[in-house]
């Protein structure tokens, strides 16, 4: 476990519980991730760094901008995870819930998450 400055941060348990958390959806067959070219809202055009579309329960797609970098790629998974496990909590919620998430989390839980990233580009036009 992680110490910071001999002690351990009072947010640690809850921490490692989302991390399980958003390991287990991981693991779950039904997420797919794609890394994508030119990542927009289908609606309004706009760039985006993700998108979630986990409309069908049986399959839950992540689509994520091959552009940005590996930190911020898997910084914009667990942005999307967030949005699947809590999905009527406001934007602006989720991204304080992110970046604590990303403070917080140990340099290994970063890697084991970022390990899920696709290592291609998909050609899969996003639905």
């Amino acid at each position: 476990m992680r110490k910071r400055h001999g002690r351990k941060p009072k947010v640690w348990p809850l921490i490692d519980l989302l991390f399980d958390e958003l390991m287990r959806l991981l693991i779950n067959d039904c997420i797919n991730i794609f890394i994508v070219k030119d990542l927009r809202c289908p609606k309004t055009g706009q760039k985006l760094d993700g998108l979630l579309n986990g409309d069908d329960e049986n399959e839950i797609k992540i689509f994520i901008d091959r552009d940005i970098d590996k930190n911020e790629k898997t910084l914009t998974l667990i942005h999307e995870l967030l949005h699947y496990i809590f999905p009527d909590t406001p934007e602006g919620r989720i991204r304080l819930l992110e970046k604590s998430a990303w403070r917080e989390l140990s340099d290994i839980q970063r890697k084991a998450l970022g390990d899920y990233l696709p290592k291609r580009t998909s050609r899969r036009k996003v639905t």
